[in-house]
């Protein structure tokens, strides 16, 4: 604003004055962008000109010439982009207001080929400022092309093409707009669109962006859901995507033959979301509130019937991964033949979720499975992902501490176990003490080798502490039970020594490490008074200098 004052004259203003200045001069101007946000009359006045306007936006969405040499290729275009978004209400009004630039901003998308991924950006920059600013005018004209959701979808490969599809849910300005909007994509059926994305027929690109997409309008509708609790509207596409019938319809994109990695990752991913349980309130102190927990269980009753009946296919991925991973993969620990691979770890992530909810139908078919099982053997079979790792003691945890059990039929209750429990599958039918026991029995067997401990030692003895010290002791106590009483004096045994020798020495290096932290900070404390006594010395000096 400097100049504004006639302090300085800009080099703009100069141009400006020459009759046979053309666009490409002014917007080449360094200072361009700041002279239109310091709302430089007459450099809007010659932006808004129908002329270069027009070609602004050509110089946005038109590929430029190859003949440009690479790294100035992309300057004009990135200048012009600018300008249109520079919130600037007479040249968001000028754009709005033309029916012609609008037609021709859209047709940006009638490229048949892949977008370039930078004019693609320019573009959903353009789209979202007229989404915020002239929500209800740019949102009639959407509804009035017949084709936009057409070629928007067709584009979801490309990474900014998904940000504007969300753009359209969040970023309407009144809710109003927004319901109306959200009522427009039901009738386009963007949800059933988006799972179709992820059948395998389609790229993995454009199957990550569809589920990436499902997700944030879960994520956002919940959100909206929680600041909105009065209301009886609700996310139309929330629901949308929560009934039954889209559950089942992405599974069977999942699922759909042959089997794609990208498929299977982007689908978990949405029934991940669905499936993560948030309190309203943040910062209630309880661990859970019935009140939160009834609205949850309703919203995912659809996607927990959906989901019995496809357990086998996940089972199946766990022992027969998707084709991707079959090959052996070399590591600094060793050959992984085969590599435990993405599709499988995020498949035990959803039976993380799963036994969070504890919900006996579910429980009962992994049960039948021996999915549980599988789950152990891979824990011991990739000693060193801990990944892997961490999902399986989060099992455990939850099977001794579950924040929402038994949900048989409808009902919740707290604190209840029963005799169908995986808990209790793992522990007797596969043994979980015992590969404990064994475990860190080769582990000292390996110190004696010039070679590391097994990679899962350190989670494997927090499963231990946590048995120990579950809340749930009367299933622990009625386990033991029913085992061999050799198995439990092992149990036993271990819990005494072997287990108790490495909680000591673990308490001791966290006491040796906060000593260490300690000293290092007293040491840190101790040179900066003396860096301060030594500048308080040296300013004295120079003031005694001085008189």
């Amino acid at each position: 604003m400097f100049w504004r004052f006639n302090y300085h004259s800009s080099e703009i203003d100069t141009l400006l004055d020459k009759e046979d200045v053309t666009l490409v001069e002014i917007i080449s101007e360094e200072d361009v962008l700041q002279e239109c946000k310091a709302q430089n009359t007459k450099l809007i006045d010659f932006l808004t000109k129908p002329e270069n306007m027009k070609n602004l936006l050509s110089m946005v969405i038109n590929e430029p010439s190859k003949e440009i040499e690479e790294k100035l290729r992309y300057k004009l275009p990135n200048s012009s982009c600018e300008l249109l978004t520079s919130d600037i209400t007479a040249i968001t009004d000028s754009l709005m207001s033309t029916e012609a630039l609008l037609n021709e901003l859209l047709g940006f998308l009638n490229q048949e080929e892949a977008l370039n991924p930078l004019q693609a950006s320019f573009f959903s920059k353009i789209m979202g400022l007229l989404i915020m600013r002239k929500s209800q005018e740019f949102l009639m004209f959407l509804k009035s092309r017949s084709t936009f959701m057409d070629r928007l979808l067709h584009h979801l490969n490309t990474s900014a093409i998904m940000d504007l599809l969300l753009r359209l849910v969040i970023s309407m300005d009144s809710p109003q707009s927004r319901t109306e909007c959200l009522e427009w994509l039901k009738e386009q059926k963007l949800v059933e669109r988006l799972i179709d994305l992820i059948r395998p027929v389609h790229s993995p690109e454009t199957n990550y962006n569809a589920s990436f997409s499902l997700c944030d309008l879960i994520r956002h509708g919940r959100d909206q859901l929680s600041f909105e609790q009065d209301t009886s509207v609700g996310d139309v596409l929330l629901k949308v995507i929560q009934s039954e019938e889209s559950i089942k319809s992405l599974l069977n994109s999942m699922f759909e033959d042959p089997t794609v990695e990208s498929s299977i990752i982007g689908g978990l991913s949405v029934l991940h979301t669905l499936l993560e349980f948030k309190k309203a309130n943040p910062f209630e102190s309880s661990t859970s509130s019935l009140p939160d927990v009834d609205k949850f269980m309703a919203s995912i009753d659809g996607t927990l019937k959906a989901l019995l009946p496809r357990l086998k296919d996940f089972h199946r991925i766990l022992t027969h991964p998707p084709k991707q991973h079959y090959c052996p993969m070399q590591t600094t620990a060793g050959l992984l033949d085969v590599p435990l691979g993405n599709a499988r770890l995020n498949v035990v992530r959803l039976i993380t979720y799963l036994m969070v909810l504890n919900y006996k139908p579910l429980n009962e078919e992994l049960i039948r499975l021996g999915t549980m099982g599988v789950l152990l053997g891979m824990f011991f079979e990739y000693s060193w992902n801990n990944f892997l790792h961490t999902q399986f003691e989060h099992i455990i945890n939850n099977l001794l501490t579950n924040a929402i059990t038994s949900i048989g039929s409808g009902s919740i209750s707290l604190g209840a176990s029963t005799s169908t429990s995986p808990a209790i599958t793992l522990m007797i039918e596969f043994k979980l003490l015992n590969r404990i026991v064994e475990a860190f029995e080769l582990n000292d067997d390996r110190f004696l080798l010039p070679s590391h401990r097994l990679g899962y030692i350190g989670h494997l003895t927090k499963i231990s502490n946590s048995l120990l010290n579950s809340c749930n002791a009367p299933l622990l106590d009625s386990i033991l039970l029913k085992l061999d009483q050799s198995d439990v004096e092992r149990w036993k045994d271990f819990t005494t020594t072997a287990l108790a020798e490495v909680n000591k020495q673990n308490s001791l290096d966290g006491v040796c490490l906060l000593s260490l932290l300690l000293l290092l900070s007293l040491l840190l404390l101790i040179v900066l008074l003396l860096l301060l006594l030594l500048i308080v010395l040296m300013l004295y000096v120079v003031v005694v200098g001085m008189n």
